[in-house]
């Protein structure tokens, strides 16, 4: 049976298109990243907002050369900080700078600014990382959002442990 298989697979002569430059490309080269910084209320509850500011300086901090990185802020509605830069001590700066709102918590508007700014980049890998205590409340319906093909979300809790929801 193994030996009919192989004759069948032979004459059949399968292949694998693998473009080398997109696998590289995947796995090397420039990055654009996006930093969606929650600053809705809620973050101001304990030491969630000291957590998030850290999670982001730790994303900021594995900038490489050809990195850009964007920072956003975000509660009821979205803002965008710092645009595309490679300059860590700008969005370190910024980072720190950025204090909590007294808005609610609204997750589609930031990752819709996050699609839009990764579908325009040239740079070959993408990444939005969503830096949040991940209250229920801020998901009001199904959204359709959808990343550029091969990007990638990262989420991050900047919250206590156990916390229960307040509100």
């Amino acid at each position: 049976a193994a030996a009919i298989a192989l004759l069948v697979a032979a004459f059949t002569r399968p292949f694998f298109v693998v473009d080398p430059l997109r696998a590289a490309a995947a796995t090397s080269g420039a990055r654009e990243v996006v930093i969606l910084l929650d600053h809705s209320a809620s973050m101001g509850y304990g030491d969630h907002w000291k957590k998030a500011q850290e999670e982001a300086l730790k994303v900021v901090r594995t900038l490489g050369g050809g990195d850009q990185a964007t920072l956003v802020v975000f509660g009821t509605g979205t803002e965008e900080v710092v645009r595309a830069t490679s300059d860590r001590g700008r969005l370190e700066s910024a980072i720190n700078d950025a204090t909590v709102s007294s808005d609610g918590t609204r997750y589609a508007p930031a990752l819709r600014w996050a699609q839009s700014l990764l579908a325009r980049s040239a740079l070959p890998r993408k990444e939005a990382v969503l830096i949040s205590d991940f209250q229920k409340i801020g998901w009001e319906r199904q959204e359709e959002i959808h990343l550029p093909e091969g990007a990638t979300l990262s989420a991050v809790s900047g919250a206590t442990p156990d916390t229960s929801n307040l509100a």
